[in-house]
């Protein structure tokens, strides 16, 4: 599936869309970004995941999906930090690539399976919204080594909550915590800076 926005008109798919073939791995989506927001509604790869989704946020404008997305890769390319991809469908199962620069923002409670890169050190940004409960945000690592580094990572975690960042290693330039609750880290956290905020506890396995 190839989506092109063009001429200032947003575009919004309602409904799923699925791989039935049988087989994890086959189907892709291409998002070309020229001139609106697009947003999709509903599950993606429910049955069997889907090979690829490629999205060219570099214009400026926002690719939404608000059902659970799962697929082999998404690459994301943006072309700054306000760049952005957002995810609010819950429970996510993919590899995210971050190519040049952009913003992924996961919606509260939102979590994923999978590994997050940059092909570029110190850009990528990740924003997590508030967790209401127990969860871990990314059962996988974020970044790569200390040579491709993502540029920040942003966590809030609500009151009685214990959030998990990642069960793997994190490779960011600098990562804020904040919230009323719990931040563990997994594995290992290497970069510039940890910011925890006041009544912030912040757990290092």
């Amino acid at each position: 599936i190839n989506v092109l926005a063009m001429g200032g008109a947003d575009i919004a798919f309602s409904g799923t869309i699925d791989n039935t073939t049988g087989l994890d791995a086959q189907g892709t989506i291409a998002v070309v970004d020229q001139g609106g927001e697009v947003t999709f509604s509903g599950a993606i790869g429910a049955t069997k995941t889907l090979k690829a989704i490629t999205v060219d946020g570099s214009a400026g404008h926002d690719t939404v999906f608000t059902g659970a997305v799962k697929a082999t890769t998404v690459t994301f390319t943006g072309n700054g930090n306000t760049d952005d991809i957002l995810f609010n469908g819950g429970v996510n199962a993919f590899n995210l690539v971050i190519t040049a620069d952009g913003r992924a923002t996961f919606g509260a409670d939102d979590v994923l399976t999978g590994n997050i890169t940059t092909t570029a050190n110190g850009k990528g940004t990740l924003v997590f919204g508030t967790a209401t409960e127990d969860k871990t945000l990314v059962t996988g690592n974020i970044g790569t080594t200390n040579l491709l580094d993502l540029e920040a990572i942003t966590v809030v975690t609500g009151s009685s909550a214990t959030t998990t960042l990642a069960t793997g290693n994190i490779f960011a330039l600098a990562t804020a915590i904040s919230g009323t609750g719990t931040v563990a880290l997994g594995g290992t956290a290497e970069g510039a800076t940890i910011t925890v905020g006041s009544g912030t506890i912040l757990s290092i396995a």
